[in-house]
């Protein structure tokens, strides 16, 4: 099957005139980005409460749904004309239904290869992203607003020696020579591991790594092995190294409802991608 050459931005709006909320400005910028770099189409898709707007509905009602429906077309079009230049193509939708199922729905039926959402405030919904994930199959990107404005970008990959975990590396590397940023490998171990355990995992992942092209980084690599949880050893990854973005493939040893808030509130995006069906989780040796 031939991969899709969209990414789905759920572009959201708030007040009257509608503006853009400060999510959705970063999840169009860095959607931008990345369509530019790849040459793919944005779909910018804004969902609403209210069902198509009726002639009944105008005249009865003091609001004027039909303003903001035009206020939300303006902005659509505005996109478009700040990606004309980098030859990016936008389309626009409107979905008349704000509940996350509808949007699933939206998102499956589509199928674009990611799928960008915007990090508002405490907007994270696990349940959401994970059905977009297992339904679609399509890679989701939580976009936090100026994660992006470094002068060296560093992107940071958890890799958890699982079939799931490699292709992570290799996304994270892709990415990595997109944006000619450095790349951080992340893995927690237990707390009891020995420094030779630790030095087994670092070697394991070297050998990981090099079924990749991570040679051709200009920023470079490093490893981060370090013991403890999972959630608190990336938070301490992503504030030490100021990550820009956080790649990784939830699963059973990276449970997303703990790790993505950690993420997000470090003033990092998100980056995830659909866990390998039966994969087996890698053991040193």
């Amino acid at each position: 099957m031939t991969a899709s050459r969209t990414i789905l931005v759920q572009a959201n709006i708030a007040g009257e005139p509608p503006t853009w909320t400060s999510g959705s400005i970063a999840a169009i910028d860095q959607a931008g980005q990345l369509a530019a770099r790849d040459r793919l189409q944005l779909h910018l898709l804004t969902s609403l409460d209210d069902g198509p707007v009726e002639t009944a509905a105008l005249l009865e009602s003091n609001e004027n749904p039909l303003a903001v429906h035009q206020g939300i077309q303006k902005l659509h079009a505005d996109v478009a004309a700040q990606f004309m230049n980098q030859q990016v193509e936008v389309n626009s939708h409107l979905l008349h239904d704000s509940s996350p199922s509808a949007f699933v729905q939206h998102v499956q039926d589509h199928r674009p290869r990611v799928v960008f959402l915007g990090a508002d405030g405490e907007n994270f919904e696990p349940t959401k992203i994970e059905e977009i994930l297992e339904r679609s199959r399509s890679d989701v990107w939580m976009a936090v607003p100026d994660a992006f404005d470094r002068d060296v970008l560093c992107l940071v990959v958890v890799d958890d020696l699982s079939d799931s975990g490699q292709r992570a590396l290799r996304t994270a590397v892709s990415l990595g020579q997109a944006f000619h940023s450095r790349l951080l490998v992340v893995h927690a171990l237990p707390l009891d591991c020995t420094e030779q355990d630790t030095t087994a995992v670092e070697e394991q992942i070297q050998s990981r790594l090099f079924q990749t092209d991570f040679r051709t980084l200009d920023q470079g690599t490093r490893l981060f092995v370090e013991t403890g949880g999972l959630a608190d050893v990336l938070e301490q990854a992503v504030r030490e190294f100021d990550a820009s973005l956080v790649i990784m493939s939830p699963s059973a040893t990276i449970a997303l409802a703990v790790v993505g808030p950690k993420i997000l509130a470090a003033n990092c995006s998100l980056y995830l991608l659909p866990g390998i069906e039966h994969a087996e989780r890698a053991i040193p040796t």
